[in-house]
């Protein structure tokens, strides 16, 4: 099948394919599909995982959630995660990428107009770690779990919000 089809949505079901939304360039489509492939392939771990448990395997991971004013919803990971909350925030605040790009050290950047002004000294990390996240805004996504809260923290307040109030990461 090929083409489009036009689909009758209630505004609720828009606002949570929206929340879903890595990036300003991403379609509807991608995003329900993304979705479609991580419910499929949380199923498919999930009963992975329940026979590693039966004989006794410990648990590695368990499910990230995002706290977002008020609303709650699973993703994939603490990198979506991350992109989730900073996505919210730049619709928020459309001059929030620009300060960002103010953050970081001379060798690597938390946002940059360009993936390889991200990693200064090392621009050869773009291709693998430089995320999309508006048109012609890049964010780092080679970060760990307590570089996104600090930098959700940070972003949070430049944004005029609180981390751990206005959002949060919740793991386990």
């Amino acid at each position: 099948m090929s083409g489009l089809t036009n689909v009758s949505l209630s505004l609720a079901t828009y606002k949570a394919i929206e929340a879903q939304r890595l990036s300003f360039g991403e379609s509807h489509d991608a995003i329900i599909r993304r979705a479609l492939a991580t419910r499929s392939g949380q199923r498919a771990r999930t009963a992975g995982r329940a026979a590693l448990l039966a004989r006794g395997a410990p648990r590695k991971r368990g499910r990230v959630r995002v706290t977002l004013f008020g609303r709650e919803q699973d993703v994939f990971n603490l990198r979506d995660a991350y992109l989730v909350i900073l996505t919210a925030l730049t619709r928020h605040k459309a001059s929030l990428l620009q300060l960002l790009a103010n953050e970081g050290s001379t060798r690597r950047r938390w946002v940059a107009p360009s993936a390889e002004a991200l990693f200064v000294t090392a621009p050869h990390l773009a291709h693998e770690h430089a995320h999309e996240i508006a048109p012609q805004w890049f964010v780092d996504t080679n970060v760990s779990r307590a570089q996104i809260v600090a930098r959700l923290t940070v972003a949070a307040r430049l944004a005029g919000y609180s981390y751990g109030e206005d959002m949060r990461v919740i793991e386990g």
